[in-house]
């Protein structure tokens, strides 16, 4: 990948990059809603993981004074600490992501700074140098696209200089202010765009599509239609045949249907049927896979969610109970055999509590 490439990479990687500072919180959003989050107070120097890694990709994360509970408190995990800033780097810790970058099957931390991007190696958590930020490029971030309004896609907005445009659907602008929580996702109340008097809110809007730049460096903007959220954007990158679709696709499991912040079951096939069909995509990235995908996978995607809407709207015609559909649903084997993992019941609940009242 040559360093033009590189530096639209990092520049598009650092608007996912959520607040690293005070305290700090590790979500998988694919994960259920019951299970306990690594919370842990100090500087923004140290990260907590469960002993044992989980199967898939944590968010971009991080809230100032978050303390995150769970619905339940089962089933429970150990975590333990690890001091990240004591590597021969120095402190470089101002965003973390969590991905398999060996391909060893375990999730690593991606650590980004001013300076420097960082790859540890789980389990030794030795750090090992990915780039120096100012060799790939010195140009500072000028814009800020958050493809929708949750916390883990938003909260480093304020962390950038005032004079940084950001830009979001129209939807997602008017739900910023607020930051409710996502359905199905119990946190502590929190608000960084009050705490920062309304710092890092959308400048710009769009409500079906918008071009940014021109030549190589253009970008596409999209909507298709509610989904995760009712402001769902997806960015398109035309010269490296490249579209990210925000958590409307996070990876190969449960989403999220968002009806808190206008998200909806009913519609969310048919969202992702269309944009499967924008042409020229060669690669995709996803709200919080480990591994880049296809356009092919968002469309197996959006048959994946069509079957359960499907399976839901039949039990809950059959006189079934949400528990009932919650507890006994289970992956069909075509999606098992292109990577899907059986979501818990605590995951597979909310949804179903969403499409009862969109089916009613």
């Amino acid at each position: 990948m040559g360093h033009s490439k590189v530096a639209r990479w990092m520049a598009v990687s650092l608007l996912f990059l959520g607040r690293l500072s005070g305290h700090a919180c590790q979500r998988d959003e694919s994960l259920p809603a019951t299970w306990p989050l690594a919370a842990r107070s100090g500087g923004a120097s140290s990260w907590t993981s469960p002993l044992a890694p989980t199967a898939v990709a944590a968010p971009l994360v991080g809230a100032e004074q978050a303390a995150v509970t769970s619905v339940t408190a089962t089933p429970a995990l150990t975590f333990t600490r690890h001091d990240l800033d004591s590597s021969p780097f120095g402190q470089v810790t101002e965003g973390i992501n969590v991905g398999d970058i060996d391909g060893d099957g375990r999730p690593d931390l991606v650590v980004g700074g001013d300076q420097y991007l960082l790859w540890y190696h789980n389990p030794d958590w030795a750090p090992h140098l990915i780039a120096r930020i100012k060799e790939i490029t010195d140009k500072p971030v000028t814009r800020i696209i958050n493809t929708h309004t949750h916390y883990d896609h938003t909260e480093g907005n304020p962390d950038f200089p005032a004079t940084v445009e950001v830009v979001t659907h129209e939807n997602t602008a008017k739900m910023m202010p607020e930051m409710k929580a996502p359905y199905g996702i119990t946190l502590t109340d929190r608000n960084v765009f009050k705490d920062s008097n309304g710092r890092g809110l959308p400048k710009r809007t769009f409500k079906d599509e918008m071009t940014i730049g021109s030549g190589s460096d253009r970008i596409e903007l999209r909507y298709f239609g509610r989904a995760h959220t009712s402001g769902d954007a997806f960015v398109i990158f035309p010269a490296l045949r490249t579209m990210h679709t925000g958590d409307t696709f996070p990876n190969k499991g449960m989403p999220i249907m968002d009806i808190n912040n206008g998200g909806s079951g009913v519609a969310y096939a048919e969202t992702l049927a269309r944009a499967a069909k924008v042409p020229n995509i060669d690669t995709v990235i996803t709200g919080h896979n480990q591994t880049v995908l296809t356009s092919a996978d968002i469309q197996t995607y959006s048959e994946f969610i069509r079957d359960f809407v499907a399976a839901v709207r039949a039990a809950k015609k059959a006189g079934q109970s949400i528990d009932d559909v919650a507890n006994s649903w289970k992956l069909p084997e075509k999606y098992q055999q292109a990577g899907y993992q059986q979501p818990q019941a605590a995951r597979i609940k909310p949804n179903v509590e969403v499409l009862w009242k969109e089916l009613n």
